[in-house]
Parts: structure tokens; C-alpha cells; sequence
């Protein structure tokens, strides 16, 4: 490539290179150097090789792509996972005295905490926003309970799950054995009870959460407790109907298998309904006695 001279005027200076408006009128891009950088409005001269030529412009182009590629990538996933809403999966109530309602997404970890009575309005604000999973929040929602007196050594904790969107309740025991472990460690023997509800029955016990205690943890209701004496003599009843009618069947089933039985037992019924339609002889024979007695006396 034969060197040429180029005389022009400095327009611009960039940090890897400025422009020049040549003598002839056109607008050359000169590479710059460290040793020499020149002003604006400055005459030089320079040579025909200090212009980039298009293909070492094209050599630099495909790591500028994949490199503006590799950063729009980079920013969409992280928009599309940050931005992306948390679904809610359950909806859990925790009732001490302070009734409260706890959204978990599918993980467990805790997107809202809603008071359903004036005493979670005041706890809760003891509790502050220092959890992350269920587990977390209930570990302080009943930490703060004792404190505030309203969790005793025989106090009650009921609490109901919900799906929120149709997704299986797995982790009923695991809340189980999580609050019990919870207060095993405040020292508390509480009373705990967890029931899966219906979102109807759900939305129904929010707006009476009185309803929450007295459950069995498998959803049925309590039976009254029997007086011993009574259950005693009830049961001994069945046991004499049940030998009654036991030797009831023995009897007729000796009968089927013994027709000479058979007979004589309907022929002793036969004589009993004809005694019983015959007239008293008794009674007959005692009016004439009567009268020979009167004639007799006369």
C-alpha cells in the first residue's frame, strides 16, 4: 500500500481517535497515539496509514455483538426473575389469642401476614419484618405470644391450612412437629391442633376465628366424654341381648336339623292356643256347688 500524505484540519479528539477535514473537503477518522495528541482547530499532516481502513473496522464488530448480546441477555433474565410476581400457594391461621394469617408461596417463605384481631394488630408490631420462611414467622409469633402473657403452660394453638391454588398440602405434620418443637424450647406444653379446610370453610372461619379452637388434628369433632358407669351398664346390656339372641338362633337351628323336635314343639303350641280357647271348667263346675250349698242352708 504506497503512503500518502494527508493535510488537514483537527474537527474533533476522541480517546482512541480524532477527526480531520482534509484539504480536499472529506472527514478522516486518525487513529491516536500516546506520544502526540493534537488540539482542536490545530494543521497537520498525516499519513494515509493512520486511517482505519472498513476491514479492520469489520475485525472488532463480532466481539462488540456478542459482547452487547451476552449483557442483554444477562439483564432479561435477571428483569424476568425479579420482576416476576411471587405466587401465592397457602394460606395458613395461627390462633393463640392473637389470630393472624400467614400467605406462603409454594417454598413456605412468607409474602403477606394479615391480624384478624385487635391483639395481632399489637403483637405484630413487636414482631417487626425479621422473618422469611413460616416456619421463622411462627418461631416469633409465639415467642412474642408468651412474652405478652397470652401463651400459658396449658395454653391452646389451633391453626388451619389452606391451598390457594389447588396444589397438595404436604407439610401439615412438619408444622406440627415445628410448633411443638417451638415451645418445647419456651419451656410450654401447649395444646396444638391443625385442620385442613376448604377455601370456602376457610373464608367462612376468618370472619369467626373463635371457631378455630377445639379441633382434632384429623378434622373431626370431639366426643363427649361417657360417665364410666353408664358406658359400664350399657355395655353389659348389649352383651345379654347379644347371648339372647345367640340362644335364640342355637335353638332354631337344633330344630331345622331335628324334625322330630320340630313336631313336638308345634304340636305343644297347637295344645296351648286350643287351652287357651276352651272354656274355664273350673269356673263351671264352681256355680253348681254354690247352689247345692244355698239349698242345703234353706
Amino acid at each position: 500500500m504506497t503512503q500518502e500524505k494527508l493535510h488537514g484540519i483537527v474537527m474533533e479528539v476522541n480517546k482512541k481517535q480524532y477527526i480531520i477535514l482534509t484539504d480536499e473537503g472529506d472527514f478522516k477518522k486518525i487513529k491516536r497515539t500516546n506520544e502526540y495528541v493534537p488540539q482542536i482547530g490545530e494543521k497537520i499532516t498525516v499519513s494515509t496509514l493512520d486511517v482505519p481502513t472498513k476491514k479492520q473496522r469489520i475485525i472488532y464488530m463480532p466481539r462488540i455483538v456478542a459482547l452487547i448480546a451476552i449483557i442483554f441477555l444477562i439483564v432479561t433474565a435477571v428483569t424476568f426473575f425479579t420482576a416476576r410476581p411471587t405466587e401465592a400457594s397457602y394460606a395458613i391461621m395461627l390462633k393463640i389469642n392473637p389470630s393472624v394469617e400467614v400467605v406462603v408461596d409454594s417454598n413456605l417463605d412468607v409474602l403477606e401476614v394479615h391480624p384478624l384481631n385487635q391483639e395481632a394488630e399489637q403483637l405484630l408490631q413487636t414482631i417487626g419484618k425479621d422473618y422469611t420462611t413460616l416456619y421463622d414467622f411462627s418461631h416469633q409469633f409465639i415467642q412474642q405470644s408468651i412474652v405478652s402473657g397470652f401463651l400459658n403452660k396449658n395454653g391452646n394453638i389451633a391453626s388451619s391450612i389452606v391451598s390457594l391454588n389447588e396444589k397438595e398440602i404436604a407439610f401439615e405434620q412438619h408444622l406440627q412437629d415445628e410448633l411443638a418443637s417451638q415451645v418445647e424450647t419456651e419451656s410450654v406444653q401447649a395444646n396444638i391442633e391443625i385442620k385442613e379446610l376448604s377455601k370456602d370453610a376457610y373464608d367462612a372461619l376468618k370472619e369467626n376465628v373463635e371457631q378455630v379452637n377445639g379441633w382434632q388434628k384429623n378434622g373431626k369433632e370431639k366426643k363427649p366424654k361417657e360417665n364410666p358407669s353408664t358406658s359400664k351398664k350399657t355395655e353389659n346390656n348389649k352383651a345379654k341381648e347379644k347371648d339372647k339372641h345367640n340362644s335364640i338362633d342355637k335353638k332354631q337351628k337344633q330344630n331345622k336339623d331335628n324334625p322330630s323336635n320340630q313336631r313336638a314343639i308345634d304340636k305343644k303350641d297347637k295344645n296351648n292356643k286350643l287351652n287357651k280357647n276352651k272354656p274355664d271348667q273350673s269356673k263351671k263346675s264352681a256355680k253348681p256347688n254354690k247352689e247345692k250349698r244355698k239349698n242345703q242352708e234353706n
